[in-house]
């Protein structure tokens, strides 16, 4: 699952949609977050951001702080994959196909939301 994150992150580089990069490896994270569990979704959400930061997909940002743009990029995308999985967890008891709708809109939702 962290392989097809980071492949999904990149493959979004040279897929824009209009001004900006798909975020496609929000599909894994979501994924991996149901299918194994909150931690497994928080360390998916962290390659994502990872991968941002590496590829230069954060750079637009740096002009507010470096370490600041790091951290929040990291953080944004550690959280998105942890609440989905936790979310998940706790909707699934009553109505998986619920829980995995909910899950996979609230990751771009916190993704987007904590940046």
């Amino acid at each position: 699952m962290t392989a097809l994150v980071a492949v999904f992150q990149c493959i979004g580089l040279i897929i824009p949609i209009g001004f900006n990069v798909g975020a496609f490896a929000l599909v894994p994270i979501v994924i991996g977050a149901a299918m194994l569990g909150p931690v497994a979704g928080l360390w998916l959400g962290f390659i994502f951001g990872l991968v941002v930061i590496v590829t230069g997909q954060a750079s637009a940002f740096y002009a507010f702080g470096v370490v600041q743009t790091v951290i929040v990029v990291l953080l944004k995308g550690a959280l998105a994959g942890w609440v989905s999985g936790l979310m998940f967890k706790l909707i699934e008891k009553k109505n998986s196909l619920a829980a995995i709708i909910t899950s996979s809109v609230l990751c771009p939702v916190v993704n987007t939301a904590v940046f």
